[in-house]
């Protein structure tokens, strides 16, 4: 962990003290004049508010697993659609995880991605968003050759 993290300091992905990227992850994502840039949140992409249709959809989804998320955040919430999809890997839940993301996650990551880089966030949430977008692509096209 400490290799990974110095690896991305001498990048410019991640500042000396992480926790200077507190500032800004509460611009990009909870509260900035003048209204968040990239609320990391399906409903709100989906339907213009939050805690919406998406919202129940994906507690379907996760319940469908087992699953109930525990916390502040509605469950369309970028963390636990994440976490959702780490799960479903953990459990070699591939294709419950390929149709996750055709049929819920695809319709909204491209939009929350294209806000979060139209407000020019620090580069280690922007390389976030690449990776996250690259690797879940290429879990996508796995077996489909």
């Amino acid at each position: 962990m400490k290799e990974a993290k110095k690896v991305l300091t001498e990048m410019g992905l991640l500042p000396e003290e992480p926790s200077a990227l507190a500032p800004e992850y509460m611009r990009l994502f909870v509260n900035a004049r003048g209204g968040v840039p990239a609320p990391p949140y399906a409903s709100y992409y989906l339907t213009g508010l939050l805690a919406q249709e998406p919202t129940k959809e994906v507690l379907s989804l996760y319940a469908q697993e087992g699953l109930s998320p525990k916390g502040p955040e509605p469950a369309d919430h970028l963390s636990y659609e994440l976490a959702f999809m780490a799960h479903l890997l953990s459990q070699g839940k591939k294709e419950v995880l390929k149709e996750f993301l055709r049929r819920h996650f695809w319709r909204w990551f491209p939009l929350f991605k294209a806000a979060l880089l139209a407000a020019n966030p620090h580069p280690f949430y922007r390389s976030l968003a690449e990776i996250t977008e690259e690797v879940l692509r290429t879990l996508e096209e796995e077996d489909e050759t």
